[in-house]
């Protein structure tokens, strides 16, 4: 189900312009606008009605269309100081997927987020931290989180991370922007499903209201899925209408975010931000926030941060390479690496044959030694998986076993994942890194 869930949910990722609308309206960018300017002339005079009589409508903060370019300069320098504070150190960085980094400026009030993404475990638990710099511009402060709606007690981040284009709205008449995510779940392997979540801002805290979600139990054959909205459980034809029709009264247009994928050592850039110098980073947070603004395309951005770092791997591909036997270089458990050589305890040999079929053999230097086999199949994204089900006699601590075959590294180690689960207890994965034997 996990594996069902991120192919879904890359498979909706799309390439839009970078652009926002106010309440009922269409409003098409205008070169490094969000507003049209007939917009704001209608915001002006509405302001100007509204001074006769302010005690009855709080006034509406002013929207910044584009930071200058000094003031950004200066904003990004002040991240730059503390960057102790949000850079994730490699050691931890290595544990997470989908590690990201961003700068955009969602409430348009001049003043930049950094946004700092990951997940782990299933890859659906989304980790979140939104730094936004302060009214001084001589700091910046961590957001918190408000959580409202549908399974408010879930505290569920949505997958910001995994997105490099996401709807928004803005409401004209109270001056808030909204942005519209998704956070795919797994609770287990036959249990997870799709929340829908609305993201404001407000007196200083990130306002995260879930209006929608999706829940799936069972294998694919016995699969039963709920659907719920605002007044509960409903019809798949009614939550789906609902889905199409949010937000009532308001057009949806999509902007871009630039998310900057760094340290994952299953990644091809491979690059390590703690590391990198101010001037490194400054230049990816620059460009980063000139896309969100809409004075940089994606295009640019991904030929300059993506593409030339991204794999033409394919898994036809893939699995040519891995055909020969292989034999245990590395493990990363969680951060502990452990190196091996041939009569190691738990030293591990796999051959991968012509016909698509793997055999493992597994703590070779041990009364447990014992063997996995299986067959190679494809995924979407250039990879292979072995899906693995131990026989009750064999007494394994699991009693299911997905093992994901990445990518062969540039040091020529072929990047083996290793995720299990006890029925609905997910085991924590480890990394294998093999090298060629023949």
């Amino acid at each position: 189900m996990k594996k069902k869930y991120l192919a879904i949910l890359l498979a909706g990722i799309m390439c839009s312009f970078s652009f926002l609308s106010g309440c009922g309206k269409t409003a098409e960018p205008d070169e490094d606008t969000v507003i049209e300017e007939d917009e704001e002339e209608d915001d002006k005079d509405r302001n100007d009605d509204e001074d006769d009589d302010e005690d009855e409508k709080p006034s509406i903060p002013e929207v910044v269309k584009s930071i200058d370019d000094k003031v950004l300069e200066s904003q990004i320098d002040v991240f730059l100081d503390g960057r102790k504070n949000w850079v994730i150190p490699h050691d931890e960085a290595v544990l997470y997927e989908g590690l990201t980094y961003s700068l955009s400026d969602l409430n348009y009030n001049g003043r930049t987020e950094l946004i700092v993404t990951y997940w782990e475990g299933m890859g659906t638990v989304s980790t979140v931290y939104i730094y936004e710099i302060n009214e001084k511009g001589d700091g910046y402060d961590l957001l918190e989180w408000e959580f409202e709606g549908i399974d408010k007690e879930q505290e569920s981040l949505p997958d910001v991370g995994y997105f490099s284009a996401v709807s928004g709205y803005y409401d004209k008449d109270n001056g808030i922007f909204h942005y519209l995510f998704k956070d795919y779940y797994a609770y287990s392997f036959a249990h997870g499903g799709c929340r829908m979540h609305d993201v404001s801002f407000a007196d200083g805290k990130v306002i995260d209201e879930v209006y929608a979600k999706s829940e799936s139990k069972g294998s694919d054959r016995d699969e039963v899925t709920t659907f719920t909205g605002p007044d509960g459980e409903m019809s798949e034809d009614a939550y789906f209408t609902y889905l199409g029709s949010y937000p009532d009264g308001y057009t949806t247009k999509e902007f871009w975010l630039g998310n900057f994928d760094a340290d994952s050592i299953y990644s091809q850039n491979r690059h390590i931000v703690e590391d990198m110098s101010d001037d490194e980073i400054k230049g990816i947070l620059t460009d980063s926030y000139l896309l969100f603004a809409g004075r940089v395309t994606y295009e640019d951005f991904f030929e300059k941060y993506i593409s030339v770092n991204s794999s033409e791997q394919t898994s036809e591909g893939l699995f040519k390479d891995m055909i020969g036997s292989w034999g245990l270089y590395m493990t990363d458990a969680e951060g502990y690496v452990e190196y091996y050589e041939p009569d190691d305890q738990y030293y591990m040999t796999l051959d991968v044959s012509e016909d698509r079929t793997m055999h493992l053999e597994e703590y070779l230097n041990t009364d447990y030694e014992y063997t996995i086999e299986g067959e190679l199949l494809d995924k979407a994204d250039g990879m292979l998986i072995v899906q693995y089900m131990p026989p009750a006699s064999d007494g394994m601590a699991y009693d299911f076993m997905l093992l994901t075959f990445t990518t062969i590294d540039e040091d020529g180690h072929l990047v083996v994942m290793c995720d299990s689960w006890n029925g609905n207890e997910y085991y924590p994965g480890s990394t294998w890194f093999f090298e060629k034997l023949d």
